[in-house]
């Protein structure tokens, strides 16, 4: 058993705090003990706290150093959490306790730390950098100059609570897309899609959009807006609780994941696990491990007339065998690459 803190810059109930929540469960169950630091609160800290994990909110942690490291000497390995972290990598270094540095972020992110990201050679044999995906770990090298990066894919805890519905119900072919209304989402480039649709693949579709409509892209979220104002056939809804999320996940044809640029998609992989094929951007990590019209439907991003096509595809096989066969073989995706089995082993390579 090992001493392991983890640090986090928030916690919430979203994309990289909800995969290091997973990797802390998994390392709780192979019986290391753990602690966690954050720089700021969040909605989903009573999660933590009823699984067990100590949790203290250290805003400015960066700020109080010699007693951070003296914090860090009593563990036996440090796990941080994301390239907002990157002032804590200094610390970490100097303390010499074995540190891992998860990284989630997309390629604007690195532009955006870019100057404040510890140079390779002072990290270099005391710090373990990881990205979780093959473009994370590019970007690591090219935009980071981490020359040692690997990959370390998350996990995503299989929920055999929750029913998986019979598919393409009454004819109609359902979508689901949720995520923040911003830029690198690319929901406007699923409206513009929508919009070059066949009139008879039209009548058969219905797509629901999900997202904090309170903070908004607007040049994203009023292409959105004016065509579920103006199709009876497009929804748009605030978004949800994360079990009520993955319930809409497993009663949907397809998952359409439009991003310009994403590191990996948690969102994909989640209907991986609930049998919801996904019709995804070949911008997104995660599509590294899949095969177009074997486990998903791939479309190039940034491109309409390519996501329409792959649509019309997703439309034309939904009341097929074809549909099972892809939903069957991205299950088998999910389990041999982000199921806890599978992260379990990985983390007890690492740790």
């Amino acid at each position: 058993m090992k001493k392991i803190l983890f640090i986090t810059h928030q916690l919430t109930r979203t994309g990289a705090p909800n995969v290091l929540f997973n990797m802390i469960r998994c390392c709780k169950r192979i019986g290391h003990a753990i602690a966690v630091i954050s720089l700021s609160d969040g909605n989903a800290r009573s999660d933590w706290e009823n699984e067990g994990i100590s949790v203290t909110v250290m805003p400015g942690l960066s700020s109080v150093g010699d007693k951070m490291v003296s914090i860090m000497n009593r563990f036996d390995v440090i796990v941080v959490n994301t390239i907002v972290c990157c002032d804590v990598i200094p610390l970490c270094v100097a303390s010499g306790t074995d540190t891992i540095w998860w990284i989630h972020e997309h390629e604007n992110y690195f532009s955006y730390y870019k100057d404040l990201l510890p140079e390779w050679n002072k990290i270099e044999g005391k710090v373990r950098v990881y990205g979780v995906s093959p473009t994370t770990q590019q970007l690591l090298v090219n935009m980071a100059g981490y020359k040692n990066a690997e990959i370390l894919p998350f996990c995503v805890t299989d929920r055999k609570d929750i029913e998986k519905n019979n598919k393409t119900k009454l004819g109609t072919v359902r979508f689901v897309c949720a995520g923040l209304f911003s830029y690198d989402k690319g929901q406007d480039i699923l409206c513009n899609a929508i919009q070059k649709l066949p009139p008879e693949i039209l009548k058969k579709c219905v797509f629901y959009f999900y997202g904090d409509r309170t903070e908004v892209d607007y040049d994203v979220y009023s292409p959105v807006e004016k065509l579920a104002g103006s199709m009876e056939f497009v929804e748009c809804h605030d978004s949800v609780e994360h079990d009520d999320m993955l319930r809409i996940i497993s009663d949907m044809d397809y998952v359409i994941v439009p991003s310009r640029k994403e590191s990996m998609s948690a969102m994909a992989i989640e209907g991986m696990m609930l049998g919801t094929p996904c019709v995804i951007s070949d911008k997104c990590g995660v599509t590294y491990y899949l095969k177009d019209k074997e486990d998903s439907l791939i479309f190039q991003a940034c491109n309409a007339d390519s996501l329409a096509d792959s649509i019309c595809h997703a439309v034309g096989m939904a009341f097929t065998e074809q549909y099972d066969f892809v939903a069957e073989r991205a299950r088998m995706v999910y389990d041999r690459e982000f199921s806890e089995d599978i992260f379990s082993n990985r983390i007890s390579r690492l740790i």
